[in-house]
């Protein structure tokens, strides 16, 4: 009864008690009575204070679930294949000079972007580069594009 507002407490608050009491407090009368206490809350608020409150709520609820959602950056690019007679040959020359050792410990040691910062403290380099390797992902969009994700 404490979540209806005090002047509706006030006014039918002793009625809703003995009506509750002669039949009983189950989970949906319950429920019922808390649904009916948000209705009437919501009803008797002006329209800042709702806002305020159900923009707390929100983030609130995005707090709490943010730590369940999976941290990843997926990006992808498409090059087109001008003139190029042999696509998957041009896309193997791409893969070996895009995931060979010296490209990826370039990007890896490169400060500005900070990959890998938690593995980099912890593993060799080489597992790290074969980490971000696992990543990168090549294919052929259509017939004139290679397609480069890394995940």
């Amino acid at each position: 009864m404490l979540l209806y507002p005090s002047r509706w407490r006030k006014r039918y608050g002793d009625e809703v008690d003995a009506l509750v009491e002669d039949a009983g407090a189950d989970a949906r009368v319950i429920l019922d009575l808390v649904r009916g206490a948000v209705r009437m809350q919501f009803s008797t608020w002006s329209f800042p204070r709702l806002a305020a409150v159900l923009g707390i709520a929100g983030m609130l609820a995005g707090l709490a679930f943010s730590p369940l959602t999976p941290v990843q950056y997926i990006a992808r690019v498409e090059m087109p294949l001008a003139g190029a007679e042999a696509p998957i040959a041009t896309m193997q020359m791409l893969r070996t000079h895009v995931t060979s050792r010296a490209s990826l410990a370039n990007i890896i040691q490169d400060r500005r972007l900070d990959l890998y910062a938690t593995q980099r403290k912890t593993l060799p380099l080489e597992d790290v580069i074969e980490q971000m390797r696992d990543a990168i992902t090549f294919s052929l969009s259509g017939a004139d594009h290679i397609a480069v994700q890394f995940t």
